[in-house]
């Protein structure tokens, strides 16, 4: 090979760049759980992929004591073995998606399609998480997870880029002295020990990296089931704008859903599904034949529902949105809106544009809804019902005849479906009542 002096020059370049960037994460991962005394958990699952990934490192801070916990926050917590699958404690970190009037905390995983069996008490949190290292964990997860074959190569790679920065390869092949040098260099007193150079001041540190990284599992991190979710945009944990999966879970089969009552005022409303209340028991006006699932009052099948439908109302909330005028009209492509006004009407008619992508969100949030007589929501280019979701703080008024799509939940009001509407989603009142009169709704 004619020159060789550049491939060791490469080589030398290649292996400096990767223990800088091994001795960053590292100092990044272990600095504030050694100076600050935040706690480090190495991700265990992947049930927040793609976006949170096995061996990625949480950082978690505790939270002050009479500091409420912000829906939305992601927290580590220890889960006890009684609500673990596999019958042993766990550390899990999940976001939380709503507060219990008893103060527990409901939470859930961002990927995950129902929320936490249990909800978790405040003595059970270990922290909230604030910093997320990607990959600074992979070397443990590998060792302790017996995935030899990723570990070695890994140790060969930085094996290797030791050696290399401790010989610093261009070092050696200087061009040589004349004679006359290096006689004249002889006779000089020798010194006694050797300068420190860059290269062993390196390759001391991506040693010290390289080891804090193969003992991140023991040094900072404890194993933690991790669930964060396409996201929940929060202030205060990381963020991302895909945060939380918004899911119905055991809300599904409900094609109406109310806190206290459900009245068809003309007993001529036909639901494909079920119908339940939940805290109130009061369900009149449908006949034989109108409903084709079960009818639930304040039973467990109905509280869980009701769990469900208050996360869900969280997750929506807890979305980033971009203001959109009151009155929708025309096309609309996928997104997160709220009402620049104090409510959104649909007038005569609107698009639900998907672009082509069937997994594509609609995400409605105001603080009343008011569709006209006749208006219609209407779908193209892959959008689905059970991809549109309404979040209303206030009533809601499907009017004659109207056409409606998606998931309405009212958080602060009553819902009313008036003479012929047709829904192809469902609703849901977590506070008040749902009156309905001659119309018709079909889950998604």
């Amino acid at each position: 090979m004619k020159n060789p002096g550049w491939i060791r020059f490469i080589l030398l370049t290649l292996s400096q760049a990767y223990l800088v960037f091994a001795a960053s994460l590292a100092a990044i991962a272990l600095l504030p759980a050694l100076l600050a005394g935040w706690h480090g958990f190495v991700v265990e699952s992947g049930s927040m992929g793609p976006l949170i990934s096995p061996g990625d490192v949480a950082l978690t801070a505790q939270i002050a004591d009479g500091t409420p916990v912000a829906i939305g926050a992601v927290i580590a917590y220890e889960n006890p073995a009684e609500a673990e699958p596999s019958g042993a404690a766990q550390v899990r970190l999940h976001r939380v998606v709503s507060v219990n009037a008893d103060g527990g905390y409901v939470t859930a995983g961002d990927a995950n399609v129902d929320i936490d069996s249990s909800p978790v008490a405040r003595d059970q949190i270990i922290g909230q998480a604030l910093v997320l290292v990607r990959i600074v964990g992979l070397p443990a997860f590998w060792l302790t997870h017996g995935d030899l074959l990723p570990f070695i190569a890994w140790a060969v790679v930085s094996l290797g880029a030791l050696i290399s920065a401790a010989l610093g390869f261009p070092n050696r092949h200087v061009a040589s002295p004349p004679r006359k040098a290096r006689k004249a260099r002889s006779r000089a007193p020798r010194r006694i020990g050797r300068a420190v150079t860059p290269h062993g001041i390196l390759t001391v540190v991506g040693a010290c990296a390289i080891g804090a990284l193969v003992g991140a599992a023991g040094l900072t991190a404890t194993p933690a089931m991790a669930a964060f979710s396409t996201q929940t945009r929060t202030s205060t944990s990381w963020q991302t704008d895909a945060a939380v999966v918004l899911t119905t879970g055991r809300l599904t089969p409900y094609g109406i859903f109310a806190a206290t009552s459900i009245v068809d005022g003309a007993g001529s409303t036909f639901v494909l599904g079920s119908l339940g209340t939940s805290t109130g028991t009061t369900i009149t006006g449908f006949t034989t034949g109108e409903v084709s699932g079960s009818t639930d009052k304040n039973n467990q099948v109905a509280k869980d529902a009701k769990t469900d439908a208050l996360a869900l109302a969280a997750a929506i909330a807890a979305r980033t949105s971009t203001a959109r005028a009151a009155a929708l009209s025309g096309t609309i492509t996928p997104g997160t809106y709220r009402s620049s006004g104090t409510s959104f009407t649909i007038a005569t008619s609107i698009t639900l544009n998907a672009g082509g992508d069937a997994s594509a969100i609609f995400v409605f949030t105001a603080p009343s809804l008011s569709v006209a007589a006749s208006a219609t929501v209407n779908l193209t280019n892959g959008a689905s019902a059970k991809n549109v979701y309404w979040r209303i703080a206030g009533a809601v008024t499907l009017g004659t005849n109207s056409l409606m799509r998606g998931t309405v939940i009212a958080v602060g009001g009553n819902i009313t479906g008036q003479d012929g509407f047709d829904l192809f989603g469902r609703l849901v009142s977590t506070t008040g009542t749902v009156s309905t009169l001659h119309g018709s709704i079909l889950l998604p």
